[in-house]
């Protein structure tokens, strides 16, 4: 019963309409109605006020939904862990930051399975606070980022250490110095990831850090692909904040500068996050040991 009712709350909140939750579920509307005002009788509050737009959740609401979306992604993962145990085979589901160290880690995950026949995975991507949102509500069992997490029930291992750098074109007079100012990175039009990436975060905790905001810096574009980004850049169209592990094969092969911003450090880590009930610690030691041996491989044959 708890399953069809909170079903129910799941569906109006995402159609904001007893009606359509209804047609959605096959139920009558007095059925949904009835789910929703036990949920509310039980807790004592109200989940959804009605506007002039339809229904509205509420903050305790959201707080039930939450729950909710939880304790129904452990339920259907029933079926999943029992066929695990019973055959003894891993399946998770996983996400990435669209990073470099994504690339290598699917790599990773490729190797797991090749090497554990009837394990699967399944990647998804995301930005940090997608991804660890879905880690929360049991979306997916393990996220590797950048950056961490502070959370009593979350755990993390640091899988690697980078840091960000100012990508330059070789012909800019910027390359040609030891490091560039503050005063003279306001002066050249900035390509940045969007807002949501870490990288972009990590560089304006930096600047606040600073006493300094982004705004009195000019972005002249904003580019959610790393890839595309350092073609900017290789063409001359700007400069950009980039972590360095990113820009291997390009400094490499000298197609621009990785130049030092004066007075700011701006470490990253790479962090492999999971909540305290994930079960297979063997395979996360195994993920270990295949991520360093598997980087070593990645930049030998950059």
């Amino acid at each position: 019963m708890i399953n069809i009712i909170l079903k129910t709350l799941l569906a109006v909140n995402e159609t904001r309409s007893i009606t359509k939750a209804a047609e959605m579920l096959n139920f009558t509307q007095p059925a949904v109605s009835q789910h929703i005002k036990k949920l509310e009788d039980q807790y004592g509050v109200k989940i959804f006020v009605r506007n002039e737009k339809g229904l509205k959740i509420t903050p305790e609401g959201e707080i039930i939904v939450q729950h909710a979306t939880r304790i129904l992604n452990l339920y259907n993962d029933i079926p999943r862990s029992i066929r695990e145990y019973k055959e003894n085979k891993l399946q998770l589901t996983v996400g990435l930051s669209q990073t470099t160290s994504a690339s290598v880690m699917s790599e990773v995950f490729a190797k797991y399975c090749k090497e554990n026949p009837g394990a699967h995975i399944k990647i998804i991507f995301g930005s940090i606070t997608e991804l660890y949102n879905k880690l929360k509500n049991y979306d997916v069992s393990l996220i590797v980022v950048d950056g961490n997490i502070s959370d009593a029930g979350c755990h993390s291992l640091l899988l690697d250490t980078d840091y960000l750098i100012c990508a330059v074109h070789n012909d800019n007079p910027l390359s040609k110095k030891e490091f560039i100012t503050l005063e003279e990175l306001k002066k050249e039009n900035l390509i940045l990831k969007p807002a949501t990436s870490s990288t972009r975060e990590m560089f304006e905790n930096c600047l606040k850090q600073h006493g300094e905001s982004l705004s009195h810096f000019n972005v002249s574009l904003e580019v959610d692909s790393v890839a595309t980004i350092k073609e900017l850049v290789k063409r001359n169209l700007g400069v950009a904040i980039l972590a360095k592990s990113a820009c291997h094969v390009e400094l490499q092969r000298n197609r621009f500068k990785a130049m030092q911003i004066q007075n700011m450090s701006m470490p990253r880590e790479v962090n492999l996050l999971y909540l305290d009930d994930f079960q297979p610690q063997s395979f996360l030691k195994k993920l270990m040991q295949l991520y360093y041996s598997t980087k070593e491989e990645v930049l030998l044959r950059r």
